[in-house]
């Protein structure tokens, strides 16, 4: 019964995107991090978009990456919240949020069981499109979590605090 729950966070954990209809056609692979597990092949036949794809993957640097984020604290995530830096600059936005404990019933709101608690550390996790900082190619810092601040500049009283990491595929 909770399979959809289940399949959602694995997807999350693994820093995997799950594409809306609404999303579709509104990012470009590389800022899905396609390229970087494996859901692109650079080698392998023709697509649509191809050439425009392939030059920024020879050629360029990801100006946007898709960063696996968690937080603790009780404030509902929702894709399309923008992410902000500690200078209050935006860098991204939320793309999608898969594990929410509900801090009234203090249950897992996208299942019945809280069973799946025991799988994160954290009270939400999601995944946020965010500016491309690193080149992964020449940083060895690329894998720290870093912190950054949801809806508001990190000053405001209520910016929410959240943590991302570049996931290792």
């Amino acid at each position: 019964p909770h399979t959809e729950a289940i399949w959602s966070l694995s997807l999350h954990i693994n820093g995997i995107p799950e594409i809306t209809p609404e999303q579709s056609e509104k990012y470009l692979p590389e800022s899905l991090n396609l390229d970087l597990s494996g859901g692109i092949n650079f080698d392998k036949g023709c697509y649509t978009g191809q050439e425009v794809i392939a030059r920024m993957h020879y050629l360029g640097k990801a100006k946007k990456r898709l960063y696996q984020i968690t937080t603790d604290e009780p404030a509902r995530l929702e894709p399309g919240m923008p992410v902000f830096n500690q200078h209050g600059t935006e860098l991204g936005e939320i793309f999608s949020v898969s594990l929410q404990i509900d801090y009234e019933a203090r249950q897992v709101r996208s299942m019945e069981s809280t069973d799946i608690e025991n799988l994160v550390q954290a009270d939400q996790i999601g995944l946020a499109i965010l500016a491309n900082g690193n080149d992964k190619k020449n940083d060895n810092d690329t894998h720290q979590s870093h912190r950054y601040w949801l809806n508001y500049a990190p000053n405001h009283p209520q910016a929410i605090g959240i943590s991302a990491v570049l996931p290792v595929y």
